[in-house]
């Protein structure tokens, strides 16, 4: 299940990288979307340590909620009209793509070791 989700995470989170070259400040959220789409890869590769998928999900999250509070006076019939609050709805998909994807992994390995750290094994001493 988690490679299923890691592809959904990777081709929504790759497009909405991809359509963000007519944004007004394009590079913040290409690298925002790129690496909910790199956590997605993580995901389809079994290598994905859920903390990281939980961090990022938290700081999606935050970034959706500032945002949106930031846009409140937008909220209404013309919400749409708001470029802070439609970054800021961008900004919990992804927290709430990339946490069901932690979420997940940590059903499949609740006590996984950080893959990123080669640490000696037994036989290596």
């Amino acid at each position: 299940m988690t490679r299923v989700m890691g592809a959904i995470v990777l081709v929504l989170m790759g497009l909405a990288a991809a359509v963000q070259y007519n944004d007004p400040d394009p590079l913040r959220w290409m690298l925002f979307y790129g690496l909910a789409a790199v956590i997605g890869g993580l995901g389809i590769a079994k290598r994905l340590w859920w903390k990281h998928a939980a961090g990022f999900a938290l700081l999606g999250l935050g970034v959706g909620v500032v945002h949106c509070i930031a846009g409140a006076d937008a909220l209404g019939a013309r919400w749409i009209d708001s470029e802070l609050v439609r970054e800021g709805s961008g900004a919990l998909i992804s927290a709430v793509l990339v946490g069901t994807l932690g979420w997940l992994r940590y059903k499949e390995a609740p006590d996984q070791a950080n893959p990123y750290l080669n640490r000696p094994t037994d036989a290596d001493l």
